[in-house]
């Protein structure tokens, strides 16, 4: 259970959005652990604001980011591309994956 916590272009005033990242969601935390990897729920434009907000990775491995849409490998909005359009690309640098 997550909330998004960084909106996106145009959805600055009408996002109910979580306070911070460690915001609990109806007792259930973002970051959480399935066997040995220990993942961080991202929403959309989160994948953003762990870049833009310079956000300290506390731990995790894995960033699971519920993004709208992937089309398939080799057409427009692609995995490939959305990497780095999503704000992925930034979000592992950031956090060192």
């Amino acid at each position: 259970m997550g909330r998004k916590f960084h909106p996106a272009p145009g959805e600055e005033d009408n996002l109910n959005k979580a306070k911070s990242i460690k915001e609990i969601e109806f007792g259930y935390s973002r970051t959480f652990k399935k066997e040995a990897e220990k993942f961080f729920l991202a929403v959309c434009y989160d994948s953003f604001g762990i870049k833009h907000k310079r956000l300290k990775n506390e731990g995790g491995n894995t960033i699971l980011n519920n993004i709208h849409k992937f089309n398939p490998k080799g057409k427009k909005g692609s995995g490939e591309s959305s990497f780095a359009c999503h704000g992925l690309a930034g979000a592992e640098k950031q956090w060192k994956y």
